[in-house]
């Protein structure tokens, strides 16, 4: 008969026959565990790397229970304050809030969860902002939202897939609408128009991803992984990012108050008519016409 020491705390044959059931109560931690957190301590260091790189004298404020995506804050705020790009933290704070949701403890095989790893490309490559919008969000987002904006896309870009027919009927547009637009006489037709309303060839050039500039014609997806590549420690690259970002800034404001100002439909005929070449005039006698009739 099998018998059990005194003394060794088992009570039962079934117990003492299943060693595996008692390594894994003093295994330390699971693989994938370990790897992960080699490799929060290497984007740490190399996080601490850059900072010490170009700004040295702000180590001093890395308290030292900083995680790495602290440290890459630190390390984007210190590129703001220094005015070298405008960062893409919409981008960065919808990829963390998504990993907050989902995290990554009920991973089975996978190191770290997808949005983690995103958000890792970000220690290594710059994460300046892009302006422009994905397919996606041009047809859901910007044609539900932002009219004018839909408008001119639909009217100037022949790849735009979106039915814009519905929004050229509810502003009493459609009956004028031309798909032989004048838009290199656009610049002529703006000429002397008040601002912001002058600005509309910066809309167009946008909508048509024709700015020339990479930051205004692209965008940065979390859906299809379209990231930047431009690295931190490039210099080469630092000074790209830095002078395309200080050439979109301004003409990016410019498009934005263009859309604040088009916040009712009398704006947003406006500047339609304008782009179209249409006379506001003609358009409100033929309608007139049409209401007697």
């Amino acid at each position: 008969m099998l018998g059990v020491a005194a003394g060794t705390g088992y009570d039962s044959t079934s117990r003492l026959l299943r060693p595996g059931a008692l390594l894994r109560r003093y295994r330390p931690a699971h693989l994938n565990r370990v790897r992960q957190q080699m490799r929060f301590l290497f984007r740490e260091a190399h996080g601490l790397k850059l900072i010490q790189m170009y700004f040295p004298e702000s180590l001093v404020d890395i308290d030292s229970d900083f995680s790495w995506f602290d440290i890459l804050r630190q390390l984007i705020r210190l590129a703001e304050v220094e005015g070298w790009f405008e960062p893409d933290w919409e981008t960065l704070d919808d990829m963390w809030e998504i990993y907050m949701q989902m995290g990554d403890d009920d991973l089975a095989d996978a190191v770290e969860s997808e949005m983690l790893l995103g958000m890792t490309h970000f220690v290594e490559h710059i994460p300046v902002r892009h302006y422009n919008y994905g397919e996606e969000d041009w047809f859901n987002m910007i044609v539900e939202n932002v009219p004018l904006l839909a408008l001119v896309r639909g009217l100037v870009d022949p790849r735009f897939e979106a039915n814009i027919s519905n929004l050229l009927i509810e502003y009493e547009l459609y009956d004028f609408a031309s798909q032989d637009i004048d838009l290199v006489g656009l610049p002529r037709r703006c000429e002397g128009q008040p601002q912001p309303l002058c600005w509309l060839p910066e809309m167009v050039q946008f909508c048509r991803r024709e700015t020339g500039n990479k930051l205004l014609d692209r965008c940065v997806g979390i859906i299809d992984w379209e990231f930047p590549g431009w690295r931190w420690d490039s210099e080469s690259d630092l000074a790209e990012v830095k002078q395309l970002s200080a050439e979109a800034q301004p003409r990016w404001r410019k498009i934005e108050d263009l859309l604040a100002w088009a916040d009712g439909p009398e704006q947003v005929e406006e500047a339609v008519c304008l782009l179209m070449g249409v006379d506001r005039g003609e358009v409100s006698e033929e309608r007139g016409e049409t209401d007697g009739n």
